[in-house]
């Protein structure tokens, strides 16, 4: 399945269209709709890469 998002949208919410990607992807995690695996996959990075890349950016993945 694919998700279109309007560029009207992207430019409203102030983020660019990986960062919009990666703020969905970090909700449906801390909402545990997905893994730690899953988001990380979604993102590109290793579970251990995702948490040490975000120590200290209250905004990703160190919430855990």
């Amino acid at each position: 399945m694919s998700l279109v998002i309007s560029d009207d949208l992207v430019k409203a919410s102030g983020f660019s269209e990986n960062e919009l990607f990666l703020e969905i992807v970090l909700m449906l995690f801390r909402q545990d709709k997905i893994s730690l695996g899953k988001a990380s996959e979604l993102v590109g990075l290793h579970p251990s890469d995702a948490v040490s890349k975000t120590v200290g950016r209250s905004r990703y993945l160190c919430s855990l």
